[in-house]
């Protein structure tokens, strides 16, 4: 071994230069390095040769099909050349755009089924933008939709989102072009999964006013709701969700409303209904009966055209409403009846 900084020879094995005293650095012998090296050298070309035998194998198989099928045709493989650059971009672009496509699945899977608290929500936004149709499809299918709409009004679904539409839109441009624009904040407070409907406890029950299966499907009101007028097999109600959520309607810098309140919402067919939520135009009626008991005068003053404005463009529903039997007062006498016990027995009393 020799010293790297005065070239004193000295044998192997010492730490520093018997002559300069300098460290020794320890490298490993030339032969050792050159066995390392022809090892990996060694294995990388073993890989190769394995390869190239697989790929030369298949292409011998490929052939002699091609040759069995075809007589003396023969056909020629082609030798494998590396993939080029430009050929590789257009392969990393394809897996990119894949695995986006794979990823928007998820997205539009996870919109679709929803929950109980995105109901709720969705169900508010599209309150505040005038968006009828996706209010209704809060509430129910479309096909629920389609016969509720025309046992109740007399109308196609089309009909009835182009009545309220119009309405809604005047209504909300007005507010807007007022300085008095509606704002809607919804703010969860609590989820409960209640579970399924023919199994919740009993003080679940009590607590959200249901009874046994049995008695559900005869309650004149939800059970009514659902089968008769939904059109909703309430046997395939999978689960049903308790929402707690504080409501908050503003026009413009003036609060209007502010409640916190129960949400029940029941999951039909993969996606979250609202069990209890009213009809666009009801919601746009309440929100003008709120304007006009508003108490400064002078929100009610300026905001008087506008109102006029919505109540005028929803005449003709009105008068198409009118006309329609709404099967929610389609009762017979012993429905009658049944309502007088329930609220009887409601408040211990006896005819």
């Amino acid at each position: 071994m020799f010293c790297k900084n005065c070239g004193t020879q000295f044998p192997d094995g010492q730490a520093f230069c018997p002559e300069c005293g300098t460290a020794v650095q320890s490298v490993a012998p030339v032969e050792e390095v050159q066995q390392d090296v022809n090892n990996t050298v060694n294995e990388a070309t073993n890989a190769a040769n394995e390869a190239a035998g697989a790929y030369n194998e298949t292409a011998g198989a490929v052939q002699n099909a091609y040759s069995s099928a075809n007589g003396d045709y023969s056909y020629n493989i082609p030798e494998r050349t590396p993939m080029s650059a430009e050929a590789k971009k257009k392969l990393i672009k394809f897996i990119g755009i894949g695995a986006g496509a794979v990823l928007a699945f998820i997205i539009l899977f996870i919109i679709f089924h929803g929950s109980p608290k995105k109901t709720v929500k969705k169900y508010f936004n599209a309150f505040e933008k005038g968006n009828t149709k996706k209010m209704v499809m809060c509430l129910m299918p479309k096909k629920s939709a389609e016969t509720y709409i025309d046992d109740n009004y007399n109308m196609e679904p089309k009909e009835y989102y182009e009545y309220i539409d119009a309405a809604s839109k005047v209504l909300l441009k007005g507010l807007k072009s007022e300085k008095y624009k509606l704002k809607v904040d919804v703010e969860i407070k609590e989820v409960e999964k209640l579970g399924k409907l023919d199994k919740l406890k009993s003080d679940v029950r009590d607590s959200y006013g249901f009874r046994d299966l049995d008695d559900f499907k005869d309650d004149k009101s939800l059970a009514k709701m659902l089968d008769k007028q939904y059109d909703i097999d309430i046997d395939k109600v999978k689960a049903v969700a308790a929402v707690e959520a504080k409501v908050k309607l503003t026009i413009g810098k003036e609060k209007l409303d502010s409640n916190t309140g129960i949400f029940l919402t029941f999951k039909y067919k993969g996606k979250w209904y609202l069990l209890e939520g009213d009809m666009p135009h009801s919601m746009y009626n309440s929100l003008i009966s709120m304007i006009q008991s508003y108490d400064d005068k002078d929100v009610r003053k300026d905001l008087k055209d506008v109102i006029k404005d919505y109540q005028d463009e929803l005449k003709d529903f009105t008068k198409a409403k009118s006309k329609a039997k709404s099967k929610s007062s389609d009762y017979d006498i012993d429905d009658l009846y049944d309502m007088a016990d329930d609220f009887l027995d409601s408040k211990d009393l006896d005819w």
